[in-house]
This record gives C-alpha cells, sequence and structure tokens, in this order.
C-alpha cells in the first residue's frame, strides 16, 4: 500500500468538484432569473393554468447528464480513497507510535528512542519530516479516541482493543506548528485533548530526533 498525501488528495477533488458545483449554481440560477422575468404577472389577474407541458427528450437528456456527474464524481472519491495514493516518499519509512488517553496524547519514535508525552500542561508535538512515509501504529488505553490533522484533511480512530496501523506523507514544510486533535467525543475534557504537528525538512528533523534521542538517554 503506498502511502498517503491526503492534503494533496484532498485539493485534487476539490479542484475538480468547485468548477462543477459553480456551474451548476450559474445554470439553476440563471433559468430562475430568466424564466421568472419571461413568465412574470403582467396583471393583477389570476391566471388559470393551461395545462402540463412535457418535454419527454429533453427531460431524459437532464436525468442522463446528471447521472453521467453523478458517476464522475463517485469515481473520482473513490479514486482518491486512502490506498490509492501515488504520493512520492524518499528515505526509508519512519515508525511512529500514537497512544491516545484521556486527556493527551503521547508520540514514540522506537528508533531514536524518543516520547514526547503530553500533559495537562504541556501540548505535545508531532515532528515529523517532508516527504518521508510515516508509519503510524496508533492505540488508545481507555475508550476509543480519533487522531485528527485537520490541515492535513486526516482523520483516524484509535481503539483500546487493537492497534490500528496507517501511511502517511507530509508533502510540505510547515514553519509553525499546525494543531490537530481529538475528534471522538470522550469525556468532559475531551476539548483539551489537543496536539500539535510540526512538518520539518530532513535533515532538520535528523538533528532533533538524533538530540532529543540522546537527551532522553
Amino acid at each position: 500500500m503506498k502511502p498517503i498525501d491526503t492534503r494533496s488528495q484532498f485539493f485534487d477533488i476539490w479542484n475538480v468538484y468547485w468548477p462543477i458545483a459553480l456551474a451548476v449554481f450559474l445554470i439553476i440560477f440563471g433559468l430562475i432569473v430568466l424564466l421568472g422575468l419571461r413568465y412574470r404577472a403582467r396583471s393583477h389577474a389570476p391566471e388559470i393554468p393551461k395545462g402540463r407541458d412535457e418535454n419527454e427528450a429533453l427531460e431524459a437528456a437532464y436525468a442522463i447528464g446528471l447521472a453521467y456527474v453523478a458517476a464522475f464524481l463517485v469515481f473520482l472519491t473513490f479514486s482518491h480513497m486512502p490506498g490509492s495514493s501515488d504520493a512520492e516518499a524518499t528515505g526509508k519509512p519512519l515508525e511512529v507510535k500514537v497512544t491516545g488517553a484521556r486527556w493527551n496524547w503521547r508520540f514514540e519514535y522506537p528508533e531514536y528512542g524518543v516520547v514526547e508525552q503530553g500533559t495537562q500542561d504541556h501540548v505535545p508535538v508531532l515532528r515529523v519530516p517532508v516527504d518521508t512515509e510515516v508509519d503510524f501504529e496508533g492505540r488508545s488505553i481507555d475508550v476509543i479516541h480519533s487522531f485528527w490533522i485537520p490541515h492535513q484533511r486526516f482523520k483516524r480512530d484509535v481503539f483500546p482493543s487493537f492497534p490500528n496501523r496507517w501511511e502517511m506523507v507530509f508533502s510540505k514544510v510547515e514553519t509553525e506548528p499546525g494543531g490537530g486533535a481529538c475528534a471522538e467525543f470522550c469525556g468532559l475534557e475531551h476539548w483539551d485533548m489537543i496536539f500539535n504537528v510540526l512538518v520539518m525538512p530532513q535533515t532538520a528533523f535528523e538533528r532533533w530526533a538524533q538530540g532529543a534521542g540522546r537527551t532522553a538517554a
């Protein structure tokens, strides 16, 4: 399975959806305005209905056209589902273990011996190298939590009963940490179960990981 660059996937689909949505809106709005002007009441006298006009060929063409558009959008969406990405990754994969608990996150880097533990007073930071496959293993120690990174358009549940695994690629260096959170209501302090994500150049990540690993040791 190839790693997922969910941010690129989202914008690939968005760049197709919004022109179609705009075209449909303009067509419908234009027809409403045109018909409203053409058939507006010219007097206060009530109009008597003249019966129902039918154009079966036009109606059939309209229905077939909508079916083709819907089928195309469904195909496009499913072709961009997780597992179908062609994201480019360099170097060997990075393993990160994600643990959710009420109400904090814990990120472990087994290769470097680094642990980033969130507490009530410390928001943990998930640091990852750019353009590198990151192999996540997520689990919970109590209830179901949801690992959510809004700016990556990615969300995945973590469970107390078995580990959940996924792969991602972060294709854009972030100069400032982006926000992440639990997206599954998990208790009274669910709102405070947050973390930050920092996407770093590969050399900068290596320096951080090596330094943090020596400090932890």
